[in-house]
């Protein structure tokens, strides 16, 4: 079919009529689809839709694919000549092997990179003592406590006043902010904290540090702010003989029945913070 500014090539389904340029009745000989083809008389074809068993597969912007390319494309389209259903298989497959052949060499040169830092967790649970015998629908759920943080690593830096630094509040890790959930009432250094989940930061001076433990949760809890304290803890603070690499948090029970609890414990560098914890079900 002719238009005022190009050529059409209409066609359908394995055997159903393709209306070519010459305006005859032709029959496509395989299950391949060529649904619309445009060529205009002063630019290359810009849009086209191919199908092979599916009258929904569509092809879109091989132009625009080519243009990106540091390829020179042939036209789709010989506007001298009828156009034939020959034709149309072969731009198809011309362009999807250039489009691939770009495509795998830029996922070839393109560079990798790992995060600079790890994370880690730690998770306290209790369960219930109850007799052997007792049905699991009569067992309470064991309750968790975890911490989860981002690691970071020592490297040969300075860790205590520098990346720990003095009187100013850090994020206890690296990248996403450090978590507290807890399934079960908490009291840490002789404070309550209600079970539920929580950011915690740090604040470090030359002798002691300070447990924050702070409601904002969420993609933006690293970002430290003041407002959202729940509560400000201290802990015991020494300096080590032995360097720790890796930022070390864990949460380490007594081993007793009762009461049930532990330690919290931040270790990095020759930096080492203690602070006492006990759990409420």
């Amino acid at each position: 079919m002719r238009s005022r500014h190009g050529f059409w090539a209409v066609g359908t389904q394995a055997g159903w009529p393709v209306q070519s340029q010459d305006g005859h009745d032709r029959r496509t000989p395989s299950r391949a689809r060529i649904t619309v083809h445009y060529t205009s008389r002063t630019t290359t074809p810009t849009e086209a839709s191919f199908a092979s068993g599916s009258r929904n597969a569509t092809v879109f912007g091989w132009a625009d694919a080519f243009a990106s390319a540091p390829l020179v494309a042939p036209p789709l389209f010989n506007v001298m000549r009828p156009f034939g259903f020959r034709d149309s298989l072969r731009s198809l497959a011309g362009a999807v092997l250039v489009s691939s052949l770009w495509t795998s060499l830029a996922d070839a040169q393109a560079p990798w990179q790992q995060a600079p830092s790890g994370r880690a967790s730690t998770t306290v649970t209790l369960t219930q003592v109850v007799p052997q015998d007792t049905p699991a629908d009569r067992r309470a759920a064991p309750l968790t406590i975890a911490i989860d943080y981002g690691q970071p690593h020592a490297r040969g830096r300075v860790i205590a006043g520098a990346l720990i630094p003095d009187g100013e509040v850090w994020r206890l890790g690296a990248n996403e902010a450090t978590t507290l959930t807890t399934a079960v009432d908490l009291e840490i250094g002789g404070q309550s904290v209600p079970k539920g989940t929580y950011s915690l930061f740090a604040l470090a001076t030359a002798s002691d540090m300070q447990l924050i433990v702070s409601r904002k949760v969420g993609p933006t809890a690293n970002v430290y702010d003041a407002a959202q304290d729940f509560v400000r803890i201290p802990m015991q603070r020494v300096l080590r003989g032995e360097t720790a690499e890796a930022l070390h948090i864990a949460l380490e029970p007594t081993g007793e029945a009762a009461p049930l609890g532990g330690t919290l414990r931040i270790r990095w560098g020759t930096v080492d913070a203690t602070v006492g914890y006990t759990a409420k079900p």
